[in-house]
């Protein structure tokens, strides 16, 4: 600290006259404190060993200096000279000889990046701290004491104090028993007293690992996790029975050796191998035969097959460890489409295939995903993750106290990220969120503005560490569960101007970027009317960019007299730019013009049609060039010549030379030279195809001129900035893969889905050697409760400052593998409640394990959740909060939006927002396809509905719901017949008319419940299928056997929260009864009830706002 820069000093400068003046040559360092102390009348200037009385007039410092004054006082010397020494001062309250421990932890670092303007580490935050802070102070021979200035709030240290530097004062605060740099700020004014403490004071780097790593910690994790079970090996369990699943399918097909294949398409890599009946056949029985005694059924297109020239491994060694040590192609060689005929085995394929080799089940994908998998999870349960102290937490062990962040929940461009003014919930969300020390979780009931919480999270983030001059270059993850969750939220993401992008996609699919494609599109359109309505007042640019079309003309003709015409209207535009606009042009510049045009004056080839070039051909080939026949009609042949060159402008140039030998009577042979050159030049050329007549040389002329002339419209003040941004336009518009190319490097946001956060191409953007170098700052999972935990993990490992998790554990769960989770249960490797715990989503388990931290005395608060939907019309929405939420213990969801918000005016519904259209058994019964339920009656009347509302309101969007796959394919195929849906191959897509609302909107979909999460519709029709019949005794079997996953509570609240202005339930209403609504106990103290929602929608119905139609 160089104290005499600072304003803590009195102005007075006092001279010490030292009372033996050869002491000033002694080693007093100007610039450090020294003392002034009274003994008995005489004064005595001290600084480290150096001691020597001083005689001095001013008041103040011997009033100060004066043993019986309470004040002390603290000098520097400023300057000395051979009898003298100067020094200034300043009071001080009081010095301490204690020694302080100052902890720097990630806040601290960043307030010290903000302070000094540089993004500092730990090691520069103490240098810089160190500087701006600390001086020597009463040294002894054997202690290099440090002092600091202290500001004290109280008469000793309390919860906080400040330390005033030379420009700054850090503020620090005490957390648990630590004291920590909490913020440093500009010093505006000079304290009137402070407090030195002086001795071996230290900064200390704080990290999390510092507490999760201590043997304490460990031991209370390993009795923690023998009491409960550990939550990472049963995670283990489960993927390594999956993975050994695969192998031992692929293990019980075997593979198909060939030793002849053939090409059987020139459109795409297609071949035929040629394996026999026999081979094939068994090939496939032995698979079936596996998956079938999983549970399984056999399809040709679930088929994954690989071709190699090799069998791998692991299906000709030992079953394959989960080690994943088995060698793999470095490019797998997949097939695809697949047929089979007459023993032969066709298919398409990622490449051309070796000539003999062997076809097998590949397991490539899997391995690379299980690969993924075990890193993060290995990452996660050692502890190596930059978050340490996740490994506790995902045990369901409450993690030791970190010091709290203190961030703003909002900024002014965080607000604009919100439709409206924010509600209080989803404010806490963002504070939460921004300040938690590891994970945050958002609870997202249906239309309670998730996505746009999202949004305005990324933006503080972003602002954060832009503040703090961190670097925001590839710092947020912005994951999910799958491809088009990424899509929806990737493309309402972005900070700074600049979108998000979506790093990998599936195979062959064109659309991985079209967030950027619609950023570009975008912005090209609103610069572009604002910047060409301004050009257009400059004839000039209008100018320029003719010169640069004829430019790119000459440069791409490939015919001769095209070519000298546009020579010659580049001739003209450039004396019009120097006559009417002023500018220059290099008389060398215009001397090469001039040079071109002359080149091309005598054509190398004539332009002429294809017909006229052999006709003409013709006639100078008849052209006489010996005596006898010349002497017999060459006179005539000429003439006849001359008239038809002449004829034609292109060609009038040779008429000349022609002329002159009639007119001279010139003999036979001299017509042999016009002859060779007319048979030249009407000799049509040879040209490569990116072959010009413009030479290199040329070329570069032209580009020079170009040059020449965008720098004098740049030196134009207000035509250069507008060129510059029409360039920018044209990029926009033109180069796609160019600003793609360059957002990529720049972006803060990257939205990947669990799986591809992994993914070489991540690797490749992120600069790193291996995945398990990969990190962010901070990473957002959206839909976190649908997400497999295993693949949640990767993600979570890669976090640095937080993880947030967003999503709703009474939506859709994660989808485990039923053979897998089978046969753990067959083989006794789990308990039952084990298996529960396995059903159970990563995000339901951690919102119930931190809500109970929170309850145990936690004071981090990690757990918010969203409680005002702007979705539904109130009534609906205060339906689907009781049922779905309340019920369960969770508050209820408001209303944010009012009932004149939601006008009832559906054709056939006027003042309705919730219908029953009864379907009972008289209409026709439940069928079966593929495993899967159907009922065709209940399908006609909801295609008919549709239909109706489609026809009559092209203004509503309508969506149909409906638990299952052979029901929506049952509507699908009605609504193809009522020209709504087209069907191509096996995909259904609405008709144009039908997919879009005005403003970009879905306007239909049909689809099963999980097609429709995160979606919503004006109206929404619900197909049951099922029905009840009351059983002679009440089960919860004879439930299930009656009712399957259709009482899934997760599946109900989506299906009946997807609806704005109506819901229409169509089905048997035996589902509504009262039994059905009754709960009943399926272990003890544990009740559930038979099937919500159905009850309570069904009274609904009844009520004012409703209708049952029989």
């Amino acid at each position: 600290m160089k104290i005499l820069e600072s304003n803590l000093l009195e102005a007075d400068v006092v001279e010490l006259t030292l009372y033996n003046p050869s002491q000033a040559s002694k080693g007093w360092v100007i610039g450090e404190t020294a003392e002034v102390l009274e003994d008995n009348g005489a004064f005595y200037l001290k600084q480290n060993d150096l001691f020597e009385e001083v005689t001095f007039s001013n008041l103040s410092l011997a009033k100060a200096a004066n043993n019986n004054n309470p004040q002390i006082v603290c000098c520097v010397i400023c300057y000395k000279n051979d009898a003298s020494i100067a020094v200034r001062f300043m009071y001080l309250r009081a010095d301490y000889p204690e020694a302080i421990n100052l902890y720097l932890d990630s806040s601290s670092i960043k307030a010290i990046s903000l302070a000094s303007g540089v993004n500092a580490n730990y090691k520069s935050a103490i240098n810089w701290f160190t500087q701006q802070f600390f001086l020597k102070y009463k040294q002894q021979p054997k202690m290099q004491n440090i002092g600091m200035f202290c500001e004290l709030y109280a008469t000793a240290l309390g919860d906080s104090f400040k330390i005033i530097g030379q420009k700054f004062v850090a503020k620090v605060i005490k957390n648990d028993k630590y004291w920590y740099i909490n913020s440093v700020t500009p010093l505006q004014r000079a304290p009137e007293m402070l407090t030195v403490f002086y001795g071996s004071h230290q900064l200390i780097e704080y990290k999390p690992e510092d507490l999760t790593n201590t043997p304490q910690q460990q031991r209370l994790l390993d009795q923690h996790t023998k009491e409960h079970g550990s939550y990472f090996q049963l995670w283990l369990k489960y993927s390594e029975t999956h993975w050994q699943q695969s192998s031992r399918i692929a293990k019980s097909a075997g593979y198909l050796s060939y030793s002849k294949c053939e090409a059987t398409s020139n459109e795409k890599i297609r071949y035929g191998f040629m394996l026999g009946d026999n081979p094939i056949n068994t090939f496939l029985d032995n698979y079936k035969a596996e998956l079938e005694a999983l549970g399984e059924r056999f399809s040709l297109d679930s088929l994954e097959l690989q071709v190699a020239l090799d069998a791998p491994d692991y299906l000709t060694g030992i079953e394959s460890s989960f080690d994943f040590k088995t060698k793999q192609s470095k490019q797998p060689n997949f097939l695809s489409e697949l047929s089979i005929s007459n023993g032969t085995l066709e298919a398409t394929l990622t490449k051309r295939p070796p000539k003999s080799g062997v076809i097998y089940i590949s397991l490539n994908g899997i391995q690379v995903q299980q690969q993924r998998k075990m890193l993060a999870f290995d990452l996660l349960r050692q502890g190596n993750n930059p978050l340490p102290q996740i490994k506790h937490i995902l045990e369901g062990m409450q993690p030791p106290e970190l010091r709290p962040k203190r961030i703003k929940a909002l900024s002014p461009k965080a607000k604009k990220r919100f439709k409206g003014p924010p509600t209080p919930q989803q404010e806490k969300a963002l504070k939460i969120a921004l300040n938690t020390p590891d994970i945050a979780l958002i609870i997202g009931p249906p239309g309670t503005g998730k996505t746009q919480v999202i949004s305005a999270l990324q933006q503080r983030i972003a602002e954060e560490g832009d503040k703090f001059g961190t670097a925001i270059q590839h710092q947020i993850l912005l994951t999910s569960y799958q491809h088009d969750a990424v899509s929806n939220v990737v493309s309402r993401a972005g900070v700074f101007g600049l979108p998000a992008i979506k790093v990998g996609g599936r195979e062959k699919s064109n659309n991985s970027n079209s967030g950027i494609s619609h950023w570009r599109d975008e912005r090209a359109e609103k610069l572009s009317h604002e910047v060409e309505g301004q050009l257009d007042h400059f004839p000039a640019y209008k100018l320029f960019q003719s010169i640069n079309d004829n430019i790119l003309a000459i440069r791409l003709s490939r015919k001769p007299e095209q070519l000298k015409n546009k020579l010659l209207q580049l001739k003209h535009k450039l004396n019009d730019w120097q006559i009417d606009y002023g500018f220059n042009i290099e008389a060398a510049t215009l001397d090469e013009i001039e040079q071109l045009i002359t080149r091309f004056e005598i054509l190398p080839s004539l332009d002429l049609s294809f017909q006229h070039r052999s006709f003409l051909y013709r006639k100078v080939r008849a052209i006489r060039t010996n005596f006898e026949s010349y002497a017999d009609d060459g006179l005539y042949r000429a003439e006849d010549l001359l008239k038809i060159l002449k004829s034609h402008s292109v060609t009038s140039v040779f008429s000349k030379t022609l002329q002159q030998l009639l007119n001279t009577k010139s003999s036979a042979s001299d017509y042999i030279m016009v002859k060779e050159e007319l048979l030249e030049a009407l000799q049509e050329p040879y040209m490569l195809p990116d072959e010009r007549y413009i030479t290199d040389k040329e070329v570069t002329h032209l580009e020079s001129l170009q040059t020449n002339l965008e720098q004098q419209l740049v030196n134009d003040p207000v035509l250069g900035q507008l060129h510059f941004r029409k360039k920018y336009i044209d990029t926009l518009k033109n180069q796609p893969g160019m600003v793609e190319r360059s957002i990529s490097e720049y972006v803060t946001v990257l939205g990947a889905t669990c799986q591809q956060a992994a993914g070489n191409k991540m690797v490749s953007l992120k600069s790193v050697e291996q995945s398990s170098s990969i990190t962010f700052d901070s990473v957002i999972v959206d839909e976190a409760a649908r997400a497999n935990p295993l693949d949640l993990m990767i993600p979570m490992a890669m976090a640095r400052s937080r993880i947030v998790l967003v999503g709703d554990h009474k939506q859709l769960p994660h989808m485990l593998e039923p053979r897998v989770e089978k046969e753990l249960q067959d083989d006794n490797e789990i308990e039952v409640t084990q298996t529960e715990l396995l059903k159970q989503s990563l995000f339901e388990r951690l919102y119930h394990d931190l809500t109970k931290f929170e309850k145990e005395g936690g004071a981090t608060k990690r757990v918010v959740m969203l409680d005002t939907q702007f979705r539904m019309h109130p009534l609906l929405g205060d339906f689907h909060s009781k049922e779905f939420y309340e019920s369960s213990g969770l508050p209820a969801v408001k209303a944010g939006l009012k009932e004149k918000d939601f006008p009832l005016d559906v054709p056939g519904y006027k003042n309705k927002l919730a219908t029953w259209i009864n379907v009972d058994q008289s209409k026709g019964r439940m069928g079966s396809r593929n495993g899967s339920k159907y009922r065709e009656c209940e399908a006609e009347v909801i295609a008919d509905e549709a239909e109706k509302i489609l026809n009559e309101r092209p203004d509503l969007s309508v969506g149909i719901i409906t638990f299952y796959a052979a029901q929506r394919d049952v509507i699908q195929e009605l609504m193809v017949k009522k020209g709504v849906l087209r069907k191509s191959f096996s995909e259904y897509s609405p008709v144009e008319g039908y997919d879009l609302l005005e403003n970009g909107d879905e306007r239909f979909r049909v689809g099963s419940v999980d097609a429709f999460q995160g979606k919503e519709f004006d109206v929404v029709l619900l197909s049951t299928v099922r029905h009840w019949k009351k059983p002679k005794k009440l089960t919860l079997d004879q439930v299930n056997q009656q009712l399957g996953f259709l009482r899934i509570i997760n599946r109900i609240n989506v299906a009946m929260s997807r609806q704005k202005r109506l819901l229409i339930v169509v089905g048997d209403k035996s589902l509504a009864c009262d039994e059905l609504a009754s709960s009943i106990e399926i272990e003890e103290g544990n009740k559930q009830q038979l099937l919500p929602g159905f009850n309570a929608f069904y009274q609904l119905c009844k009520g004012d706002y409703g209708n049952v139609r029989e």
